[in-house]
């Protein structure tokens, strides 16, 4: 058994760039007889890479420890290309990043609205002219944006206290 708790019997031999998946503590030999390769995200084929990930999938949900996490699992494989692709554009369309992905733009609106609403994605999608803005903030701005965060949350306890405390 791997370092993730993942069965033996869907190691394969081939085996994936650790860059690519070591980082979410995925035994990376576990993809090598689904059909993912290192190769495909590292020459950005990312239509062969989903393919292999719904080939995948099976297997994972087959597995009774990896069952429960099966939608995880896959949300966080495609979260790991969108964000690969993205890192390379500054703006790009829904449609030419759906026909990389070989999905609709509904769905990867969907899908990545979800990951921006997160605040995983630094992006912005313009709905009426269908393109997608990156940004890169850097870790200044970053910081503070948290702290106005941990502010704004301080002072919503401070009046919640205060309501208690007046009752």
């Amino acid at each position: 058994m791997g370092s993730s708790g993942i069965n033996a019997e869907y190691m394969g031999s081939s085996g994936i760039n650790a860059e690519y998946m070591g980082s979410s503590g995925i035994n990376a030999e576990y993809m090598g007889s689904s059909g993912i390769n290192a190769e495909y995200m590292g020459a950005c084929n990312y239509v062969s890479w989903f393919k292999g990930v719904v080939g995948l999938m099976p297997k994972v949900r087959s597995d009774r420890y990896m069952t429960v996490h099966a939608n995880f699992f896959l949300r966080e494989l495609r979260f790991t290309a969108y964000n690969q692709f993205l890192r390379s554009y500054r703006t790009v369309t829904l449609v030419s990043m759906a026909k990389a992905f070989g999905v609709t733009p509904a769905f990867l609106d969907a899908e990545l609205s979800d990951f921006i609403s997160a605040g995983r994605l630094s992006a912005k999608i313009d709905a009426v002219n269908g393109v997608i803005e990156t940004s890169r903030p850097d870790r200044k701005n970053a910081d503070y944006q948290q702290i106005l965060r941990r502010g704004d949350n301080l002072l919503n306890r401070l009046q919640k206290l205060s309501k208690v405390i007046t009752l």
